[in-house]
């Protein structure tokens, strides 16, 4: 299995989206015995533990995660991808209210 990876030592020193994915999946699983190609599911993951984890991932990141996006990521790698996208980008994931995205435009 691969070692977890080591968190930042200095407070301005952010943490790379993979090393938070992985330290929220041991944490919500109680076991880092994956690898981050693994799926979730396939390593003892379930519902209520996706919950926690999304839970734990958005009031360290300070942004918004649904349990549906984490479930779309459904490995490590996967979701840092997502999170680390998310991050550059003020655009929700998948589709919103009818008319949210550009309403106004040029009116």
């Amino acid at each position: 299995m691969t070692p977890m990876p080591e968190t930042p030592s200095t407070p301005h020193e952010p943490a790379a989206p993979v090393v938070l994915v992985r330290t929220a999946w041991a944490e919500g699983l109680g076991h880092d015995e994956f690898d981050d190609d693994d799926n979730f599911f396939a390593v003892g993951g379930h519902s209520m533990c996706a919950v926690r984890i999304v839970r734990a991932l958005k009031d360290r990141l300070g942004h918004p995660l649904t349990v549906r996006q984490f479930l779309a990521h459904p490995t490590v790698n996967g979701l840092a991808a997502h999170l680390a996208g998310a991050a550059g980008s003020d655009t929700k994931t998948g589709p919103g209210p009818a008319g949210a995205a550009g309403a106004g435009a040029g009116a």
